[in-house]
């Protein structure tokens, strides 16, 4: 069992087990680490220049509300990792919006498709889950627009459920319209 872990483009998700010690999933393995939640994104957050506190008046800022914000760990890659519940919560998971390739409803669980054909199981309502991945998504599409502030115009599409199109948003001239 590891003792000290830092989240890293592998990372899938981070689930608590106890409350200092957590089941972590990367693309090629699965392991335990003997720390909480908190202290692993805690300990990510500082190794990539940052703190949770900072993340999360980042990610508060970035999308004007304050409830179960989804956080960027690593600015350079914009690592984006969400929860449906609280970072400090015993009982929580952390997911990462960038390792997700698909999601779908089990019953009253969410299935989790990741790459290398990784499946994770993870016990929350499938409408609460998608929420937090949209939060999640919408937060990656800002970043990417404050980084491409040259742009005139760029268009993202929501695919939400099993590949159709929910609604795409258009991105012209420093303007976001939904369609």
């Amino acid at each position: 069992m590891n003792s000290e872990y830092v989240i890293n483009d592998d990372t899938i998700a981070v689930m608590a087990v106890t409350d200092s010690c957590c089941k972590v999933y990367e693309v090629d393995d699965e392991f335990m680490v003997n720390k909480s939640i908190n202290d692993i994104i805690e300990l990510s957050c500082k190794y990539y220049g940052s703190s949770l506190k900072g993340r999360l008046d980042g990610s508060k800022h970035i999308l004007g509300c304050t409830y179960k914000l989804p956080i960027v760990i690593n600015q350079y890659k914009n690592s984006i990792f969400f929860t449906t519940r609280s970072y400090k919560s015993g009982d929580t998971y952390i997911i990462c919006y960038n390792n997700i390739s698909f999601y779908e409803k089990v019953d009253q669980r969410t299935r989790i498709y990741a790459p290398k054909d990784k499946i994770i199981m993870i016990d929350e309502r499938y409408k609460i889950f998608e929420n937090h991945y949209s939060r999640a998504n919408l937060l990656y599409m800002k970043l990417q627009l404050i980084k491409n502030t040259s742009i005139c115009w760029c268009i993202f599409s929501f695919f939400l459920k099993k590949g159709k199109i929910c609604g795409i948003i258009i991105y012209r001239y420093g303007r976001l319209y939904l369609i």
